[in-house]
């Protein structure tokens, strides 16, 4: 039964114009990598739909399953987990199967645009709603009753197509912006591998104990170059710059935030400026959270218990060089097989860095040179995330305006 409302909005529950289709229970017996994808949630992303390594039905087994087959234009719903994550099924995610905890929502066109709801799928209101009703437990999880139960503003739908139009507008940029950091980040990844390795402009090489390097280079242990986990004066009752695991990034150099705390015990990692912090700890060091010491009032900071602290010798090392080098995909992964201790709780231990760790050392101005390449192209991405956070506040300003009635 719907409600009368503003300028021939209606407020309805979305049940009455929207059926929520359940997936099937496919046996895990059955899985395997050739096939029709199954859509699980652990494919439902926070940017949409990534079939990236799914797992496949065989299709000798799909009798009687053509319900569940997934059509373009197709509208999902995570019910499970990641609850609230959706994804529109395009050309290139088909065929493909619903799986259960993942829901399609199947709109009655004459009514509700499908393109009008993905929309207020991903609005707060609609988000901030369905974690109301997910109940508790781990994961936490919907029913479709609950979801069709929901309340939503319902424009006419010639408007309902325009609200599309320009929130999907927004959405074209963000993709193409998430492309230029994808592109941009990739380029960064092969370029750091070729100048760690090859230099800038070398025609003589030599072997080392890390494959062929430039003639002018050294393969040096890493803890003859930089002091790890050094020990800084922090002075008791006093206030200095406190960073926390949250503030480094995955991809670029730069540390987000810093606060202010005051030094109470011993304890915590010290650093300070051109310092270089390496996650020890799972998930973390898996996600690549490395960053670079910026200037800091007082010139020491100290901070989360989970970082090793890498601080070069400068007239050897440049902190940038340092920076890039544990960013190497060949540290990250040495280091992450070294990792030991309880599950979920994993850790690097400081001696992979202090005596286990082989870097290849340019001179000093080479290093320079090659830092502010790779730094240049953080640039570029750090300025694209800048733009897609401009985007994002965009689209949630107009969708807040275009996705309710006008008072």
């Amino acid at each position: 039964m719907s409600g009368a409302h503003h300028a021939g909005w209606e407020r309805v529950p979305l049940g009455e114009v929207c059926r929520l289709q359940g997936g099937y229970a496919f046996k895990s017996a059955a899985f395997t990598a050739h096939g029709v994808p199954i859509v699980r949630m652990s494919n439902m992303k926070e940017t949409g739909l990534d079939l990236t390594g799914a797992v496949c039905y065989p299709e000798e087994l799909l009798a009687g399953l053509d319900r569940f087959l997934l059509r373009p234009g197709d509208l999902l719903l995570g019910m499970s987990g990641s609850i609230g994550f959706s994804a529109q099924v395009t050309e290139a995610h088909t065929p493909s199967l619903l799986n259960q905890r993942v829901g399609r929502l199947l709109v009655d066109p004459s009514r509700l645009s499908v393109d009008y709801l993905a929309q207020l799928v991903k609005s707060s209101r609609f988000q901030k709603t369905l974690h109301t009703l997910a109940s508790g437990g781990a994961p936490a999880n919907l029913s479709a009753k609950d979801v069709e139960n929901m309340l939503i503003d319902l424009p006419p739908l010639p408007e309902q197509e325009r609200i599309a139009e320009i929130l999907g507008t927004v959405d074209l940029a963000l993709a193409k912006t998430d492309a230029i950091i994808a592109g941009t980040q990739e380029v960064k990844l092969g370029t750091l591998d070729r100048l760690l390795q090859q230099g800038i402009g070398h025609e003589r090489f030599q072997q080392t104990e890390l494959g062929e390097l430039p003639a002018a280079w050294q393969a040096v242990p890493l803890g003859e170059v930089c002091r790890v986990n050094p020990s800084y004066r922090l002075a008791k009752g006093q206030t200095y710059p406190y960073l926390e695991m949250a503030a480094l990034d995955t991809t670029l150099p730069e540390i987000h935030y810093l606060l202010e705390r005051e030094v109470t015990a011993p304890g915590g990692t010290r650093f300070q400026p051109g310092d270089v912090l390496f996650a020890r700890i799972t998930p973390c060091t898996e996600n690549g959270k490395i960053g670079l010491v910026p200037d800091l009032p007082g010139g020491v900071g100290f901070g989360s218990t989970e970082f090793i602290v890498l601080s070069p010798m400068r007239e050897l090392l440049l902190p940038e060089f340092l920076y890039y080098t544990v960013r190497s995909d060949r540290v990250r992964q040495y280091a992450i097989s070294r990792m030991s201790g309880t599950t979920g709780r994993q850790r690097v231990p400081g001696e992979v860095f202090k005596e286990e760790l082989l870097i290849a050392l340019p001179p000093v101005s080479e290093q320079q040179r090659i830092g502010e390449i790779l730094r240049s192209l953080d640039r570029k991405i750090a300025a694209e995330q800048t733009s897609r956070r401009g985007l994002l506040e965009l689209k949630a300003a107009l969708a807040d305006l275009l996705l309710r009635p006008k008072s």
